[in-house]
């Protein structure tokens, strides 16, 4: 298991930033999500998601931080989905 430093999670709608000192790499998308919730603050009923801000890809939510590539040092955006309408 090899751990990442220094992340850190970027709320899309607030712009509120949360660092993260260091976590397991096999962390997946929604366990992630689930353990920073109270700190997010999205919208009621919405579908939080995941994205990589250096690709800009949306993280699946049994994904784990490894297979998608993140490293050390680098900015995750926690949004919600958006559904057109």
């Amino acid at each position: 298991m090899a751990s990442l430093r220094n992340l850190v999670v970027e709320v899309g709608e607030t712009g509120k930033r949360i660092p993260i000192d260091e976590i397991d790499n096999t962390v997946n998308a929604r366990e992630l999500l689930v353990a920073l919730a109270g700190k997010l603050s999205l919208p009621v009923g919405t579908n939080p998601v995941l994205i990589r801000k250096l690709t800009r890809k949306q993280l699946f939510p049994q994904q784990t931080l490894s297979d998608a590539g993140i490293e050390s040092g680098e900015t995750l955006l926690a949004d919600f989905e958006r559904t057109a309408g």
